[in-house]
């Protein structure tokens, strides 16, 4: 946000900090804004570890998977709107190809999200 403004870093922090002291905005989390994997596994013996909707749901995330030189950057947002289904269990899946030491998992870019409150009423 910072660099789509054109303000420092430093700024925008203090002016999110005013903004929830004052109750206008509320913290919600931190999370990583990009993934990249590079496969250890073909990605036709990963999909094979499951059956049915598991199945699917895994070749989806591997389609939309970017690839470039070496890692292939996983475009989490479409995945999540052509699945009908959350952000979480995407991750939740690409770390379980990680800890099956199917994949390599980078994780890149944190960003903080934020929620507006609605009932905010301006101090006089």
């Amino acid at each position: 946000m910072a660099l789509e403004a054109d303000i420092s870093q430093v700024a925008l922090k203090s002016l999110l900090i005013y903004l929830e002291v004052d109750g206008v905005i509320k913290f919600i989390e931190e999370r990583f804004k990009k993934y990249r994997l590079k496969y250890i596994w073909h990605p036709d013996d990963i999909v094979d570890n499951f059956e049915g909707e598991k199945r699917r749901f895994v070749k989806t995330i591997l389609d939309h998977s970017v690839p470039d030189q070496t890692w292939a950057t996983v475009d989490i947002d479409r995945i999540v709107a052509g699945c009908d289904t959350d952000r979480q269990r995407v991750i939740t899946a690409l770390e379980y190809f990680r800890d099956m030491n199917w994949i390599d998992l980078r994780y890149e870019q944190m960003v903080e999200v934020f929620e507006i409150w609605q009932n905010w009423k301006p101090r006089r």
